[in-house]
């Protein structure tokens, strides 16, 4: 193989390498975007399920014991 040769075989393989971590670095913005907006979503839940409001089925007061079940 001449020198001409596996340079452009180098840079053809480098290309591809480029192409990959660009493609790789796409993916982790999109993840990072979902990370956080499933981590607001899950700040917003725990904070109705933490303030007792009207909008939770569940009084923080009451055991499993006394809810009664839906067909009493």
């Amino acid at each position: 193989m001449s020198y001409q040769e596996e340079m452009n075989q180098l840079e053809r393989r480098i290309a591809k390498f480029e192409a990959h971590v660009a493609e790789q670095d796409g993916e982790m913005f999109r993840q990072s975007k979902r990370i956080d907006a499933l981590t607001k979503r899950c700040e917003k839940l725990e904070g109705r399920m933490g303030t007792g409001n009207a909008e939770s089925p569940i009084d923080a007061n009451t055991t499993p014991e006394d809810e009664k079940p839906p067909h009493y």
